[in-house]
């Protein structure tokens, strides 16, 4: 990472988040713009301004993460957006992907995972950390494990060798 990242955090206040909020004020190219507690909080802070990247508590007071990050992608598709719960289930993974979110983090990760995340979610890709496992995988439509893998920049056409 080579230009600064501006980095909005949303979660109910906790030891986790406060140590999220640590490593990501650790990191040189990193600004930690702003830090809410509720994702009504998040849009009105969003609005004036503008990350590059949202982390979002998927629970959180008076809307959750997924609901705060609907209405977000709503009006900026390109935002990035990574969720960070304990909980990962079938039903949270197809979340993810419906909403067309960026990535998901185990609770609030560790710095190496949130280096790599916000390197990876920069990068234009998805970054769904390894604790994602194959039983959460295995029922996936195929179109829903497409949905998992990184774009393709090139255009094929069945002229292409």
């Amino acid at each position: 990472m080579t230009t600064t990242i501006n980095v909005l955090v949303a979660g109910i206040k906790s030891t986790p988040l406060k140590t999220m909020i640590g490593i990501l004020r650790s990191m040189q190219q990193v600004k930690v713009a702003g830090i809410a507690s509720s994702g009504e909080e998040i849009i009105n802070i969003y609005h004036r301004l503008k990350p590059d990247v949202i982390f979002l508590d998927a629970v959180m007071d008076e809307m959750s993460g997924f609901e705060t990050a609907r209405l977000i992608k709503e009006q900026n598709k390109n935002i990035r957006v990574i969720i960070c719960s304990s909980k990962f289930d079938r039903e949270f993974l197809l979340a993810v992907l419906s909403l067309k979110l960026d990535g998901y983090l185990p609770g609030y990760g560790n710095h190496a995972v949130i280096a790599e995340t916000l390197e990876t979610v920069i990068s234009n890709k998805s970054y769904f950390h390894y604790g994602v496992g194959h039983q959460q995988l295995k029922n996936l439509t195929a179109y829903q494990y497409l949905q998992l893998l990184p774009p393709v920049n090139k255009k094929y056409s069945i002229n292409d060798n």
